[in-house]
């Protein structure tokens, strides 16, 4: 091969771009026309094409000649080194020590270009890196990777694969699955004035469309562009209705999404729809549907013939609002007999007086449930095998009628109850009442317990964790609790639970791993408790107490937080899994 040849020359120019070394143009020359000399170098360097076994052994016998050369450089410039110092001034040694260093350098870049053609990452076959692209399929539930420090949005990860070498490239290219996530709100400009957008969008649409052949797509769009753009890509999809796995739909104006309504009345293969401010069309079914989010919608009349809802698993709503009040709201959550997650947040302005009637869900196995005000209904919710309940209740004043003191009204009993978060926000006068005891025994299996609820007397939570003279104690698989601004009366029992639960004598007691109170009532209980924790410490107790302004239930941040997060991901993933 001629060293005049393009390719060499383009070769060593990223040899020369590389972190190796930057030789001068001597060395550039040289390296030139060893490189044209060599029958490896030259045709393996310039593609990512793994080598042949007679090419593999020639670059392994090349490999072995080039260290022993390089050694035999190295000793003889060490001898060339020694002479200088002992002859310093002569010109002649000065010299030669020069070209071994040139020579040096030359070598060690052959062979770290030897071992460039020899590398594992060659001879991977491309089935294996076809499973690896599509480990990074991307997805709208995550944008971005938590730990990335210049995130780059996950849509575009197909883009950049194609960048490597022309065999990733091709590999990519193949794999229809990486092209057909649309999130069109993260990975494009959301500029609207910008002449790209009107261009560039639809022609990145379209490349990714062709790219994707009959995978399932997933899309999402908001009201951050122009109507008119918004308007043009929603048409690009038309034709790819029977297609839709997932819509993301958020803010959109009518007559943007009349053309998507339009273009169809049936989205057969649509498995998870998330509408937020949205008008939904009355008559388009979803007969596939089996997870929905509803956020800030107004649903029509009667919704129960739109959706599924027998067949959905999981259902989120937050906001929304049933023109026909509790009848068909409770009508439709009658018929979600195979749910397996909930989440709803209801709308502050609903009716406060539900139906008498009490709701099964008998798969439900993770519920998050919100209320506002006087909304008191959770008690109607039978969920016979339920691991995991968030409950939360948002007011500035419980007793607003006759200065009652609130009774929170906790669900029929779980004995699967694993995990239960329960927040109550604001400062209330009297404190609202729960019967913790009750809620211990109806759930033998619970091991997590987090109570947010200000000024709230826990003084039976802790006896009852405690055996008695009449009764074993109570919560015997409990691992984790945090309590947040409750009051403790007797620090005496608190010290002696802390004894008995990080240190169970029982057989079949598991031990505690944390016990967290933050800002617990009275300032002496919690001075005092401060003061123990170096001492908790000492023997191995997970124990804290965290001095801070209580607010809203919300997370501090710290480090005891930040177990309790661990530990509930630990518990939700875990039995997200069960059947």
């Amino acid at each position: 091969m001629d060293i005049t040849d393009p390719d060499v020359t383009l070769m060593v120019a990223k040899v020369r771009a590389s972190h190796w070394f930057d030789p001068g143009p001597r060395l550039t020359a040289t390296l030139l026309t060893r490189i044209a000399e060599s029958p490896l170098l030259a045709p393996l360097l310039l593609s990512n094409v793994p080598p042949t076994a007679a090419q593999h052994t020639a670059a392994q016998e090349s490999l072995e000649r080039h260290r022993a050369h390089m050694s035999k450089i190295q000793i003889q410039r060490s001898e060339v080194e020694f002479a200088i110092q002992a002859l310093s001034g002569v010109a002649a040694l000065q010299a030669t020590r020069l070209v071994m260093i040139e020579e040096e350098h030359i070598v060690r870049t052959e062979i770290r270009l030897f071992r460039a053609i020899m590398s594992p990452i060659r001879r991977v076959p491309p089935e294996i890196i076809q499973e690896i692209f599509l480990l990074l399929t991307p997805s709208l539930d995550l944008q971005y990777s938590p730990r990335d420090s210049n995130p780059i949005p996950k849509v575009q990860i197909p883009w950049y694969l194609g960048h490597i070498c022309r065999s990733w490239r091709d590999i990519a290219l193949s794999l229809a699955l990486l092209w057909s996530v649309f999130d069109l709100d993260v990975a494009l400009d959301i500029h609207s004035n910008e002449p790209r957008n009107s261009v560039y969008l639809p022609c990145a649409v379209a490349c990714c469309l062709k790219r994707s052949a009959q995978a399932p797509i997933s899309i999402r769009l908001c009201d951050r562009r122009a109507d008119d753009i918004n308007y043009a890509l929603l048409t690009m999809f038309t034709g790819h209705v029977h297609r839709f796995q997932r819509l993301d739909l958020e803010s959109l104006r009518d007559h943007v999404l009349d053309v998507l309504w339009r273009s169809s009345t049936n989205f057969d293969q649509l498995c998870r729809l998330a509408p937020t401010d949205i008008g939904l069309p009355a008559k388009t079914s979803f007969l596939r549907l089996t997870n929905l989010t509803l956020t800030h919608i107004t649903l029509p009349f009667r919704p129960r013939f739109s959706f599924p809802w027998i067949q959905l698993l999981k259902y989120e709503e937050a906001h929304c609002r049933w023109p026909s009040g509790w009848g068909d709201r409770w009508s439709s959550y009658s018929q979600l007999l195979n749910v397996i997650d909930l989440s709803i947040e209801f709308d502050p302005q609903f009716p406060a007086n539900p139906p008498s009637d009490t709701l099964l869900l008998p798969r439900l196995g993770k519920a998050r449930i919100i209320l506002f005000g006087k909304q008191h209904f959770l008690h109607l919710f039978e969920m016979p095998n339920l691991h995991t309940l968030i409950f939360e209740h948002h007011s500035h004043s419980f007793s607003e009628d006759n200065n009652q003191a609130p009774t929170i009204h906790l669900p029929h009993p779980i004995g699967s109850l694993r995990v239960l978060q329960i927040v109550v926000d604001g400062n209330h006068s009297p404190r609202p009442s729960i019967n913790l005891s009750n809620m211990l025994g109806d759930s033998p299996s619970l091991k997590l317990l987090s109570i947010s609820i200000p000024h709230l007397v826990v003084d039976t939570l802790v006896t009852s964790l405690l055996p008695s003279e009449h009764q074993s104690p109570l919560g015997q698989k409990l691992e984790t609790v945090c309590l947040r601004g409750s009051r403790f009366n007797n620090r005496r029992d608190v010290n002696r639970m802390l004894q008995f639960r990080f240190e169970p004598q029982a057989e079949n007691a598991t031990r505690m791993r944390s016990f967290t109170m933050f800002s617990p009532e009275p300032p002496s209980f919690r001075k005092q408790m401060i003061e123990s924790c170096a001492g908790f410490r000492s023997k191995g107790w997970a124990v804290s107490v965290k001095d801070e302004q209580y607010y809203s239930g919300d997370a501090s941040g710290d480090d005891s937080e930040d177990e309790l997060t661990a530990a509930y991901t630990e518990y939700v993933n875990g039995m997200l899994s069960f059947d």
